[in-house]
């Protein structure tokens, strides 16, 4: 079956929000899309909806230009930041996948070209610039807290408008969207009354994001919030890791698993050791763990109670941590 409109949403942090709003408000407006996520959504309890039309709203992964299999009606760009650095060379080169992006998109595309990382793709193109920001002060009352839902919010909202669907309609799902699996996901409360949640943030602007949302919910003074983080790869943690330093800082106390390696090397010059002494310059409790049988130890026995909230975040495994104190 081919799809004659294929909604593509790309970017380096809100990717699976942001598509599974935009899934969410098309539904509502009757357009029937079929939808591939990169999450569960909770709704679907799955990653993906089949839909009878032709809208595909679909999850656009930039790591080795792999969002190029895909020629979009509208391609949504939430952000452009260096990352996947195992693959690019640096900042131009990711962007230079986008400028390939968007050549290849023929009605739209949903960002915020006054983003200084962003301008730069949009140079030359003949496409129709949908400014999100325009939609932000629509966006009705989430039930997913943080600014960076907003704006994922505020790019559904841009593209429901493109596609004529009344704002009504569309707010009205967004007030109602419940979220995706692994971001910023309520798993529960332990049974002495900590309260764990489980995040996919693993690069520093997506960790600040949801401790600033976390804050939203839970302001300093009223609960202590305490964040176990395994580093996913070794080139990311070492590339970035002047910014993993200070993405921490809404934290009460910061644990580090040991860098979660996937399809890398080892490299012996950095480590969460020297990540968590770096970070305790900006939050007092940071530490390393020297492996997971350690955290486990610490956490099922740490005497966390009602006053805190317990976050595990990252691509790699720390939620099985959360899981055994939810056991």
């Amino acid at each position: 079956k081919g799809y004659e409109k294929v909604i593509a949403v790309a970017g380096v942090h809100g990717k699976t929000t942001t598509t599974a709003m935009i899934a969410e408000v098309l539904e509502a407006g009757g357009l029937d899309p079929t939808v591939i996520v990169g999450s569960l959504v909770k709704k679907y309890a799955s990653n993906f909806r089949a839909g009878s039309t032709e809208y595909l709203v679909v999850e656009a992964d930039e790591y080795m230009r792999h969002f190029l299999n895909f020629d979009p009606y509208i391609s949504v760009i939430t952000n452009i930041e260096a990352d996947h650095l195992d693959y690019y060379k640096d900042l131009a080169d990711v962007q230079s996948a986008f400028v390939s992006l968007l050549e290849k998109t023929s009605q739209a595309v949903v960002c915020d070209p006054s983003d200084v990382l962003v301008a730069p793709v949009l140079e030359g193109k003949e496409l129709e610039i949908l400014d999100w920001q325009n939609a932000i002060a629509d966006v009705p009352k989430l039930m997913v807290p943080g600014e960076h839902n907003r704006k994922d919010a505020a790019c559904a909202l841009a593209v429901a408008r493109a596609l004529e669907i009344p704002d009504e309609v569309s707010c009205a799902a967004l007030a109602a969207f419940a979220g995706t699996w692994r971001r910023l996901e309520n798993r529960g409360t332990t049974s002495n009354g900590v309260i764990v949640y489980d995040d996919y943030a693993h690069h520093p602007t997506e960790a600040k994001a949801s401790l600033q949302a976390l804050r939203e919910l839970y302001p300093k003074g009223q609960k202590r919030i305490t964040v176990l983080f395994q580093p996913h790869l070794y080139s990311r943690t070492k590339a970035l890791f002047a910014d993993f330093v200070t993405a921490f800082t809404e934290a009460d106390a910061v644990f580090f698993l040991p860098i979660y390696f996937a399809r890398e090397a080892h490299d012996p010059t950095v480590s969460s050791e020297l990540l968590a002494e770096a970070v305790s310059e900006h939050v007092a409790g940071a530490r390393a763990f020297a492996d997971f049988a350690e955290a486990e130890d610490y956490f099922l026995s740490a005497g966390l109670n009602s006053d805190d909230v317990m976050v595990t975040m990252g691509a790699g495994e720390a939620y099985k941590i959360g899981t055994k104190m939810l056991a």
